[in-house]
């Protein structure tokens, strides 16, 4: 991915974390809630079941 539109600093960064992440912040992208799970049945056929919920996010 080009990162030339970046500082030295956020290419540095790029693709880590710049603290340590609460859990909260941790469940709320590795655990679908009901929300999530609500959206996903309206949007979800049989063609791209897996590609809704990988891309959603």
């Amino acid at each position: 991915m080009p990162v030339e539109f970046l500082t030295d600093e956020q290419a540095e960064a790029y693709g880590t974390f710049t603290e340590v992440p609460t859990r909260p912040e941790l469940e709320r992208f590795f655990f679908l809630d009901d929300d999530d799970r609500d959206l996903i049945a309206l949007r979800r056929t049989d063609a791209h079941r897996l590609g809704f919920v990988i891309w959603s996010r």
